[in-house]
Formats: structure tokens, C-alpha cells, sequence
């Protein structure tokens, strides 16, 4: 009998994002691996953000696409609402300003989870679009020496370039909706502490660096430290780090 190959959930949070809007969607749509489910939370926006969403669905009707349009509650709240509705083996989030570096990028990734059995959560190098230049910060060898201690120091990850098998969330938890900016910092060290990361040297997606992004506008720094301190804090007095191997 043929196994049917996985389902990946990809989820986008959307909100006055119109933009850098059309590459996200366009790079997803583009990927050549066929079961993908793609969930978009829709934040009641503002712009036209909405009306490009709904276009995107109407330009690919045979696309599983699921929208759904809610009071916006914070990013961390739009993506457990998102990962609540997945019904994927995997998971990855793409945020509305981000998007897949090339049309194979989910293929790679499950074939990296098909080649690495027991593996539930991987994270390639650091991609940054910069003026509309990529720029590839490759973190497996800083990893392989330092990585889940370097963690408690440093947010080094890539949650743009960070897939999940669904198992994560159901044993590790969601995120926690009292973070804004760090939101996914705390959920690492909360994760790091019981399910090992596998770094490889894959490029999965692409952050855009743009002033008006949560973690590069000036404004939110010291937010993002702060809470960066609580998320550390936190997890080092709830539980023991890690130890090595």
C-alpha cells in the first residue's frame, strides 16, 4: 500500500500588510510540493490587505486555502488560532512580509524530516532581505558546539526558516499570548529543554529587514529586551538547562 506523503500547514497572520503581501502569498502558491494546507488569520485589516488575501484564494481556486477573519488579539493569539486549525503533520508559519526562498523550499523540508526518522523540529541557516538582497547567515556550525546553550544568550534562530512536526505543539504547548516581539524566543526555550532542534544547512525562507517589522523598528527594542529577560528568567527557574550530550 502507498503512504500518502504528509500534509504541511502553512500559516500566515495578515494585518495592514499590503505591501509586501503579494510576494508571500505568490511564493506559497508557487511551491511545487502538492499537500499543502495554507491557513491565513485575517486581522480586520485596515488597507487592502483582505481584498488581495481574497484575490489570492479566487486566482487559485484548486488550492487548499482556508481564511479566516477575526478580531485581531496579538500575533501570538493570530497564530494559536492558526495552528488550532491545521490539520497538517507538519507545520511552518510564514509571515505576511516574509516569503519561501525558492518553489522547492517545503519539499526540502520534509525530506529532510523523511531522511532525519525522530526528528520533530528542524530550523535551516538565516535568510535577510535587505533592500532586496538576500543575505544568507549560515548558524549550523555556531550550533553544533553552542547551540542549545548559546539559546539562553542569544534568539540566534531562525523562526522564519523553523518547521515543526505537529507533535511539538501538542507536548511542548502553544505560544504564550502574554509575549509580544518574543514571543517565539520563549516558546524555544521553553521547547529546547526536552525536544532536541536539528540545524541543517538548508534555506528555507526569507526574512524581510524593513523598519516597519516587529523586531527591526527601533521603537519596540526595548520591549523585545525586556521580555527577552523575562523569557529567560522564567524558564531557567522553572526547569534545569539542558544537559549535554
Amino acid at each position: 500500500m502507498v503512504t500518502k506523503p504528509p500534509l504541511v500547514s502553512v500559516i500566515t497572520c495578515v494585518k495592514n500588510n499590503e505591501v509586501y503581501l503579494h510576494k508571500c502569498l505568490s511564493s506559497i502558491a508557487s511551491q511545487t510540493y502538492p499537500y499543502i494546507e495554507h491557513i491565513i488569520v485575517e486581522g480586520h485589516s485596515t488597507d487592502t490587505s483582505l481584498q488581495i488575501v481574497k484575490k489570492y484564494i479566487s486566482d487559485h481556486p484548486h488550492k487548499n486555502i482556508k481564511l479566516y477573519i477575526r478580531p485581531a488579539k496579538g500575533i501570538a493569539n493570530a497564530l494559536n488560532y492558526g495552528i488550532s486549525k491545521a490539520s497538517g503533520k507538519f507545520v511552518h508559519i510564514v509571515h505576511s512580509d516574509d516569503y519561501y526562498y525558492s518553489r522547492y523550499s517545503v519539499s526540502k523540508a520534509v525530506k529532510v524530516f523523511k531522511n532525519n526518522p525522530g526528528a520533530t523540529w528542524i530550523v535551516g541557516n538565516h535568510l535577510l532581505d535587505v533592500d532586496g538582497q538576500v543575505v544568507t547567515l549560515e548558524n549550523r556550525l555556531l550550533a553544533k558546539k553552542l547551540g542549545k546553550y548559546l539559546i539562553w544568550l542569544l534568539p540566534w534562530m531562525s523562526h522564519q526558516n523553523m518547521f515543526y512536526d505537529r507533535e511539538v505543539y501538542e507536548h511542548g504547548g502553544l505560544y504564550d499570548e502574554s509575549y509580544g516581539n518574543s514571543l517565539d524566543y520563549e516558546q524555544w526555550l521553553r521547547l529546547i529543554k526536552k525536544i532536541p532542534i536539528l540545524v541543517v544547512n538548508e534555506k528555507f525562507s526569507v526574512f524581510r529587514v524593513h523598519l516597519k517589522s516587529t523586531t527591526f523598528n527601533p521603537m519596540n527594542l526595548p520591549r523585545l529586551l525586556s521580555e527577552n529577560f523575562r523569557a529567560v528568567t522564567s524558564n531557567l527557574l522553572s526547569q534545569k538547562l539542558p544537559h549535554s550530550s
